[in-house]
């Protein structure tokens, strides 16, 4: 399953910025929504919802009407676009169809060392994203508007990499009574000597200045 990492999104955005702004605009949109270029090229002013942060994708592949929230990188890519007053306006110009972006989007591609990505893996790149930050399946069913579960379920993979990793953030089990205390500053080493153990000793540190300490033994 195909998905960026960071230094490849900048790598593919400036490519595409370098080809055309408007471009840019159109991989930041796949890249922020899931959805295909068909359908964002379709939008009109008449589907952006400002005040709610909704894009409403009409024309899509399953004939259904699709709801995406936009969070604030897309919205500053709605801003930069300046929102027409005639709803009927379209968010890019009738000249960027598909063929054209499809187009431009392989070569800046090929320029950003993403040969064999395309741009229908942005799809594939917004929901391996999703899965691996923790996104429930069923949120990043609808999200990619997806009617069958078990098409979602391909994005999991990806995000079983992290599950080493996202076990390490729980709290540590409370020691039980019947354990021997550890010395906080070991790990895993034996327990430090207590007084009047055999060949037990006990430093005194005297303070001196900040930067110097001598030790007596008791």
């Amino acid at each position: 399953m195909a998905y960026l990492d960071g230094d490849e999104r900048s790598q593919l955005l400036a490519a595409a910025e370098e080809h055309s702004p408007h471009l840019r605009d159109v991989v930041i949109f796949a890249m922020l929504t899931g959805t295909r270029l068909s359908e964002i090229l379709a939008l009109t002013w008449g589907d952006v919802d400002l005040a709610r942060r909704i894009v409403t994708f009409r024309k899509t592949k399953s004939g259904k009407v699709h709801h995406v929230p936009v969070n604030p990188d897309l919205y500053a890519v709605l801003m930069r676009l300046e929102p027409a007053a005639d709803p009927a306006t379209p968010l890019f110009p009738p000249e960027w169809n598909g063929r054209r972006v499809t187009t431009a989007f392989r070569r800046a591609a090929q320029r950003a060392g993403l040969k064999a990505f395309r741009s229908q893996d942005l799809r594939h790149d917004f929901g391996s994203w999703l899965t691996m930050r923790g996104v429930p399946l069923r949120a990043v069913q609808t999200l990619l508007d997806y009617a069958d579960l078990r098409m979602t379920e391909r994005y999991a993979h990806p995000a079983e990499q992290a599950l080493p990793a996202a076990v390490q953030v729980l709290p540590p089990v409370p020691a039980s009574k019947r354990e021997r205390p550890r010395d906080s500053r070991s790990s895993g080493g034996p327990p430090h000597p207590h007084k009047g153990e055999p060949g037990s000793s006990i430093l005194k540190v005297h303070m001196i200045q900040p930067s110097h300490l001598y030790c007596t033994r008791a």
